[in-house]
Order: C-alpha cells, then structure tokens, then sequence
C-alpha cells in the first residue's frame, strides 16, 4: 500500500527487542503485561493499515511542524503509548518533549510513569479524569472479568451502587451493577495544560469525554493547540466534535466515522473509534 509520506521523514527502529519488551516502528519500548494480548512490534516498517495509522501520522506530522521543543498533552494516556511516541520521535528530530499526560485508571497511571522511565524520558502525569463539574468523577475501573491489563475502555459511568470496604490505590471502592468505580479528581484541559504554553499536539482517547472537552475549552484549544487527533465514541460526540471545530475555523485533516469500512488515501480501513484529527489555522 502507499503509505503517508511522513513516515519516510522518520528513521524506523530495525532491531528486535530480546529483552521481552514490545516494540514499535519508533523504539519504543513497553512491557506486554500492561495490555495482555497486545503487541506493538513492528520494527523496521511503517505501521499496518489500521485506525491507528491515523494517529502515528499525526503525531508525527506535528512533530515535523515543531520548533526547538515538541509540546504535547495525552489525554486518557492508558501507559502512555502516543506520548512516549512523541517525546522519541522529538528526540529523533534534536527537539526537547515536553510531555503531559490525563489518565484517571490509577494502574495505567503508574504504569505509564514506569513507560516514561523505560524510554528515557521525562513527563507530568496528571492523575483525573477530564470533567467540568467541578465534582467527583465515578469512573469505572473493573467490570466482570476486565480490568486493568485487559481493558483501556475505562469511562465516567452513570451506575450508583454500594460503598465497599475495599479500595483500588488507595480510593475507595464503590460497587454499581455493572462496574467497579473509584471517585477520580476532575481536572480540566485549561487547568491541566495550562503552564505548557502554545500546544503542538493534543492526542485525546478519552472514552465519550471528548465531545464535553471540545465544546467547554474550545477557546483553549484555538488559542493555544496546533494540532488535534480525537478518537470518537458515538455519532453524537463526532458531531459535537466537527460543528464545534468548523465554527471555530480550524482545518480538518481526517473524518471518518466509528465503526465500519471507510475508503482512505491509504486503501480500504476498518474503524472500530472514529477518527478526526484538526489543525489549527491561527497557530
């Protein structure tokens, strides 16, 4: 297939790991127990076709537009795996990352402390949820037989139960009829963000939140990020996403719905989230 022209402004990582970590087209190194099921070795090629493909270019687009530092928020960074991206792919360019992270899933949060020290980097992990109520957020973190190591789908959730005895990191847990939940901080993007000056890359897999990050910090965003990847959850949050960005007066890159086949440059492509990636015409 053809693939996007900016992989070939990158130097692929061409040596298999023999250490037992996983490994991607930049290097960068995670443990597999952090996603059971899940590999990222890929060395020495661009990545597959799949919605992902997305998202790397991106990322590394932003990189190529970025100057002396590469500044970048993840919000619902899992272990981290675009930031850590980022901040190698900085690197590769002679740039200085300058990396934050939102992740609400206290596991994933220390583990992406531990990915960031894997790969030799530095970043602030700001352990919330993305939430402009001001109050407590009941945030999911186990439900049936998936928990942290299997299951990155984690969300605000609307399912009241019992206070229980246990506790998940220290929080307490409270037990609905679907989910295990803890209360997680709220933080917003402005507050989150708001001493990393002009943003060249905002990368957001935030479970349904998104739709509510985009329309309450809308200014934020034109006022200070470049460039935005969203992964969308449902046709109500796409919509938010695209009227809110348009009226805004930023520039779409890629807008493909969740779930089903979508002609791309790139060839036919399954989309299980929806992809749309922004930039920012002011900037």
């Amino acid at each position: 297939m053809p693939h996007h022209p900016i992989f070939e402004q990158f130097s692929s990582h061409s040596t298999p790991l023999t250490d037992g970590l996983s490994c991607d087209f930049l290097g960068s190194r995670f443990r597999p127990e952090w996603w059971v099921g899940w590999a990222a070795e890929n060395v020495g090629n661009p990545p597959p076709l799949t919605e992902e493909y997305f998202e790397w270019a991106d990322l590394l687009e932003a990189v190529s537009a970025a100057r002396d530092t590469f500044t970048m928020i993840e919000v619902g960074g899992g272990f981290g795996r675009w930031g850590v991206r980022g901040g190698l792919a900085a690197m590769q360019k002679g740039l200085t990352p300058n990396l934050a992270f939102i992740e609400a899933e206290p596991q994933h949060a220390s583990w992406l402390r531990d990915a960031l020290e894997l790969n030799g980097l530095n970043g602030r992990v700001i352990e919330a949820a993305i939430d402009y109520s001001g109050e407590p957020v009941p945030f999911a973190v186990r439900g049936g037989e998936y928990g942290a190591e299997n299951w990155y789908g984690q969300a605000t959730v609307n399912d009241p139960g019992a206070l229980t005895e246990e506790t998940y990191f220290g929080k307490p847990i409270v037990r609905g009829h679907l989910y295990d939940q803890i209360l997680a901080d709220p933080v917003t993007l402005e507050a989150a963000a708001g001493d990393l000056g002009v943003i060249d890359f905002l990368d957001s897999d935030s479970q349904g939140a998104e739709g509510a990050m985009v329309a309450n910090s809308i200014v934020f965003l034109t006022d200070r990020v470049r460039r935005v990847h969203i992964g969308t959850h449902s046709t109500e949050v796409e919509a938010v996403c695209r009227d809110t960005f348009r009226a805004a007066g930023w520039r779409p890159v890629w807008d493909f719905s969740l779930g089903g086949e979508h002609e791309t440059p790139f060839g036919p492509c399954n989309f299980e989230d929806g992809v749309q990636a922004w930039v920012n015409p002011n900037l």
